[in-house]
């Protein structure tokens, strides 16, 4: 028994992700060693092509690879030629390798074209992983003999394994622990039991230790490795999240590009409902749900409000934060959800939103240490903001991204946003980010949304510095949307009733319509008084504020 296994062949990897441009090694390592040193031994040249090498899968080329410990000479005379070819020079008086023009518009579109090819890869792996993530061990597409009442979720399993252990798994753990799982409950048990078998043989298994690991679900000698591997395969969507094979101590590695996004799916929570078993059409539906495009129902009214907001990121969205301001009820972070979805065409990967709060700082919206899912220590993460603005700059056709701040006020936002809150306002610009000292820029095409009460005690003092970077669209409570709202629950003598009582001080109000929006029947105005209503009235002793003692002594529901 165990997991299904390929009676045939290997499955062959589908290579679905677009490959790195592949730049003459030496070449990429001149360029971007300049303004550093040419003396022997040539270390940053030597350093460049180390990096070259450790991201590139390189071709060959004649007879020779490229290498970092190539001969002096020989990089003298790679030197020479691509001086003669006008791509840089060694400055005579300084030793330091200056581009030229040439060489630095070459340097230029190379590093544009990797952002780009990442962007697309990284839009594919966010796409896969969103299916990954549900695809469910027994199925209608799987013919494997499965318990009837299996739960397991086998790439989640697989990414959960890797990310408790140090992002890496060994194709025996896979074989002899993994492999004999059919429930989500047993997951943690058999990483902790993998965790500490690998700890005392320090990651080296033997025929001994092996034993310790337990049966293996797979045992065909020479072809064990190979019955196990599409396994690997398909959760790694053939080499794009996973190493398409095994290192030389027999283990797969997460691509280190892809944790946040794995981490992401790892914290949702997808539960098939019993239907999806029913047929492979009804599955296949559910494998695809995060992928529909996300879409709101609007009224005429609303479009009014959606052009007003478009037209104003038009006009000031690549270096302003534009700021839906309105009272609780007034539809801020309703139309702002409905205007982000619009400008990112349904696409889930080109939004993002982030609720900020007292408590929320830079560590939580830019990046910051996270403990390792491992225990052992912590990690620098890339959060909300680095994750969609990377996805941005990155964009091969240039395509908008939204970001929703909801209750922006209510954070420091100095403290949040530091050195951002310059470059918000100055898109193109590069600046080092304070912890990791990644040099950036924030994207032209990332617009930031904000909503915040204009009475909280936060918004008001917002300083200049803020406000100035901000163009804010103010959201009033409205009788239109009340009637939208309502029109069809309540009968129209209790509609007019309340659009008076509500159009006579909608200029003192503390909300807006948008607190009637659940409302059902005649009863439920009553209730909503006394559950919600007066509460946005209230003193600090309990008792009615003067200025709303009106509006509260003519509600007529009371």
């Amino acid at each position: 028994m165990g997991w299904s296994v390929a009676k045939h062949d290997v499955v062959p990897m589908i290579e679905v992700f677009l490959p790195y441009a592949e730049p003459h090694a030496y070449l990429w390592a001149f360029l971007h060693s300049e303004g550093s040193t040419f003396t022997p031994p040539y270390h940053e040249v030597r350093h460049q092509i180390t990096y070259f090498l450790s991201k590139s899968v390189v071709r060959r080329r004649g007879a020779q690879l490229p290498r970092s410990d190539v001969e002096d000479q020989r990089l003298r005379t790679w030197k020479t030629l691509f001086e003669n070819s006008g791509f840089f020079y060694v400055d005579s008086s300084t030793q330091n390798i200056e581009l030229t023009p040439l060489g630095r518009a070459i340097k230029r579109i190379w590093v544009d074209v990797d952002k780009r090819i990442f962007g697309a890869n990284n839009q594919i792996a966010r796409f896969a992983i969103s299916v990954l993530n549900r695809v469910l061990l027994r199925n209608p597409l799987d013919s494997g003999d499965y318990p009837a009442d299996a739960d397991l979720m086998p790439f989640r399993c697989i990414w959960k394994a890797m990310r408790l252990l140090d992002n890496k798994l060994h194709w025996e753990e896979m074989n002899r622990v993994i492999m004999h799982l059919y429930y989500e409950d047993d997951v943690q048990a058999s990483i902790d039991k993998i965790r500490a078998i690998r700890l005392s043989v320090n990651g080296r298994y033997d025929e001994t230790s092996l034993k310790l690991l337990g049966a293996p679900c797979v045992e065909e000698g020479a072809e064990t490795q190979r019955r196990i591997t599409p396994w690997f395969t398909r959760a790694g969507f053939g080499g794009l999240l996973i190493s398409p094979e095994n290192d030389d101590g027999g283990y797969r590695v997460l691509n280190e590009q892809i944790i946040d996004l794995i981490d992401s799916a790892l914290r949702s929570n997808p539960l098939p409902s019993p239907d999806v078993y029913s047929s492979k059409t009804a599955y296949l539906q559910y494998l695809g749900e995060e992928l529909r495009e996300q879409t709101y129902s609007t009224s005429a009214s609303d479009e009014v409000d959606i052009n007003i907001v478009i037209q104003s990121i038009q006009r000031y969205g690549d270096s302003k934060l534009i700021c839906l301001s309105g009272l609780p009820g007034t539809g801020k972070t309703r139309l702002a959800r409905i205007v982000g979805m619009k400008i990112a065409e349904g696409n889930p990967y080109r939004y993002e939103e982030i609720q900020f709060h007292e408590s929320t700082s830079y560590n939580d919206f830019i990046e910051g240490f996270v403990p390792k899912p491992s225990g052992d220590g912590f990690e620098l993460r890339k959060k909300v903001f680095r994750e969609i603005n990377m996805r941005a700059l990155a964009d091969p056709s240039g395509n908008p991204y939204v970001l929703l701040i909801e209750e922006f006020s209510r954070a420091n936002i100095h403290n949040v946003l530091g050195e951002l809150l310059t470059y918000i306002e100055h898109r193109g610009r590069t600046f080092r980010y304070a912890i990791s000292q990644d040099l950036e820029c924030v994207a032209q095409n990332l617009v930031i949304i904000v909503t915040m009460n204009p009475r909280d005690k936060s918004a008001i003092v917002l300083d200049h510095a803020i406000v100035r970077r901000m163009h804010q669209i103010n959201l009033s409570p409205s009788s239109i949307h009340l009637r939208e709202i309502l029109k069809d629950k309540i009968t129209s003598d209790d509609l007019a009733k309340l659009e008076e009582w509500f159009d006579k001080y909608r200029n003192i109000l503390p909300f807006g319509h948008g607190v009637f929006a659940d409302i059902q029947t005649k009863d439920d105005l009553h209730t909503l008084w006394y559950g919600t209503l007066q509460h946005f009235m209230l003193d600090n002793m309990g008792g009615i504020k003067t200025i709303f003692k009106e509006v509260a002594d003519n509600y007529p529901w009371k």
